[in-house]
């Protein structure tokens, strides 16, 4: 195809011009031509979308829009240190950091309240979910000697996993699912993991951790508070958690 400039350039034979001469006389219907032109960028549009197919293994949906909520914060530091967070609302707290001789120790203050979060002696992966009543009136206090790092996330599936009631997730560590629909029982699969627990969290401000019946007949089953939008796991090894529509059967340790 020739470019505007050698458009420009061309120069008309005589043949050329009897031939645009008779091209001239010939009526075209609009309605057809914008048909044409509608499949052929309709054609382009479709092998455009089977290339990017082709380049990709798998695409999350939750990538092809923006996050609705605050774009998430991070801060990195080693040793001892205090940050004050500049969010308000709901978030999801991401805590990483190193092997260490002393306990990697994260807490929350507001006012005369401080509500602990993490305390491992080991490598740290975890998540915890809070509460922001303010913003800019909240402080994080690190303690330890190792090098660290915490990332505010908001609640928003872009980030993380979704279960639309009833519905099943496996995991693998320490993990956040988010709840969509209306749901009575979680069950937990956890023989293969160590050191699980998992806490509901909701807008409202809740962090219960969950009675996860030991045995018998329940075995796994926990029911849900009411207002719980998210679950926070904290775990080792693989696990997984099937959440259920509202029913009639509670098994103990329901609220």
């Amino acid at each position: 195809m020739l470019n505007h400039k050698e458009h420009e350039g061309h120069k008309v034979t005589a043949g050329e011009e009897k031939k645009e001469g008779k091209n001239s006389s010939i009526k075209v219907n609009p309605v057809t031509e914008l048909k044409s032109l509608l499949n052929k960028i309709l054609l382009f549009l479709a092998i455009i979308l089977v290339a990017g197919q082709a380049a990709s293994t798998a695409v999350d949906p939750a990538a092809l829009r923006l996050p609705s909520g605050p774009a998430p914060l991070l801060f990195r530091g080693k040793g001892p240190a205090q940050q004050i967070i500049q969010w308000s609302g709901p978030a999801i707290l991401h805590f990483t950091a190193g092997p260490g001789s002393r306990p990697y120790v994260a807490s929350l203050t507001s006012g005369a309240d401080t509500q602990p979060l993490v305390n491992a002696g080991g490598a740290v992966n975890e998540y915890r979910g809070y509460e922001f009543k303010t913003a800019g009136k909240d402080s994080l206090t690190i303690q330890g000697d190792r090098a660290w790092t915490v990332s505010v996330f908001p609640v928003d599936p872009h980030y993380f996993v979704s279960i639309k009631v009833p519905g099943k997730y496996q995991g693998n560590g320490s993990a956040v699912v988010l709840i969509v629909g209306k749901y009575s029982v979680a069950t937990f699969n956890k023989d293969r993991a160590s050191n699980f627990t998992a806490w509901a969290y909701g807008p409202g401000g809740i962090g219960k951790e969950l009675y996860i019946n030991p045995g018998g007949d329940y075995k796994g089953k926990s029911v849900l508070p009411k207002g719980a939008a998210w679950i926070v796991v904290s775990a080792n090894g693989p696990w997984s958690v099937e959440i259920q529509v509202p029913c009639c059967e509670v098994p103990p340790g329901g609220i």
